[in-house]
Order: structure tokens, then C-alpha cells, then sequence
């Protein structure tokens, strides 16, 4: 019964993975930037873990926060696609620069978080966090707005 579970949910990851490799492939996000947040993220969920093992005892580390956690770091794999499908619905094709910036922000965020996190566990004192999403949102707010003002212009 559980390896039954366990396939199952390899096979969701497995599916999540391809559609976001066809989204990708199709928003012209590259890939490369994608393993690299990738890679990050899970070090940045190792890190994490061992520092709080460290800080608030291997009793604080629980399926539950744990689970959180993860899907915490898979949603942010979502950031990109978002920001490019929502892009490329307002007619803003070639938004490369725009789309490469904010993977380069996570990938730094997650960079950032993982070495305080290897920080923290050598010292035992915690490092304050960047919030990078935050950072992608004000990005996305002001195109929103400056779109809003052209749409406003038109009608004028």
C-alpha cells in the first residue's frame, strides 16, 4: 500500500516537472535557469532543515512544517511561468529581461537563504531572510500600473 502511495506521488512530481518543462519551453524560459532554482531550492530546504534541527531541536523539524516547506519551494517554481504567461498575455513577447531578472532574484534569494541558513546552524543565531517574491511583485505591480495608464490614455 505505501509504495503504491509513494509511486503515485513520484508520478505527480514527475508530471508537475513536465508541464512546467513544456510551459518553459513554450514562454522561452531556459531551462538552465530553471535547474539552477532548482538546485537552489533544495539546498536552500536542506540548509533549512538542518538549522533548525540545530537551533530549536530535531523535536521542531515535523512532517507537517516540513510538508509546508516543500510546498512552499515548489510553488516558487511557479513564479517565473506566472510572471511569463502573464507577459506574454499582454503582448509583451520579447519580456525576456523582465522573465530572466526574476528567476535571477529567486535563484539570489535562495542562494542568500541557504548560506544564512549554513550561517545560523554554525553559529546558532538566526539571520534575517529577503523576501525576493515581495521584490518580483512590486516589478509586477508597476507594469500592471504603467499598462492600466496606457489602457486609460486609449480611452481618453
Amino acid at each position: 500500500m505505501l509504495d503504491h502511495i509513494i509511486d503515485e506521488v513520484k508520478d505527480n512530481i514527475a508530471s508537475f516537472y513536465n508541464l512546467l518543462y513544456i510551459l518553459g519551453a513554450y514562454l522561452g524560459i531556459k531551462h538552465e535557469m530553471m535547474g539552477i532554482l532548482a538546485t537552489l531550492l533544495i539546498f536552500d530546504t536542506i540548509t533549512g532543515i538542518l538549522k533548525s534541527g540545530r537551533i530549536y531541536g530535531v523535536k521542531s523539524i515535523t512532517s507537517g512544517s516540513l510538508t509546508a516547506g516543500i510546498i512552499s519551494k515548489m510553488l516558487m517554481f511557479l513564479v517565473p511561468v506566472i510572471v511569463a504567461l502573464a507577459m506574454k498575455s499582454v503582448g509583451m513577447d520579447d519580456g525576456t529581461v523582465i522573465l530572466q531578472a526574476s528567476i535571477g532574484v529567486l535563484c539570489m534569494s535562495e542562494a542568500y537563504s541557504a548560506l544564512s541558513n549554513i550561517q545560523s546552524y554554525r553559529t546558532g543565531i538566526i539571520i534575517d531572510e529577503i523576501d525576493a517574491l515581495a521584490i518580483i511583485l512590486k516589478w509586477v505591480k508597476k507594469i500592471l500600473t504603467m499598462l492600466l495608464d496606457r489602457i486609460d490614455k486609449l480611452g481618453d
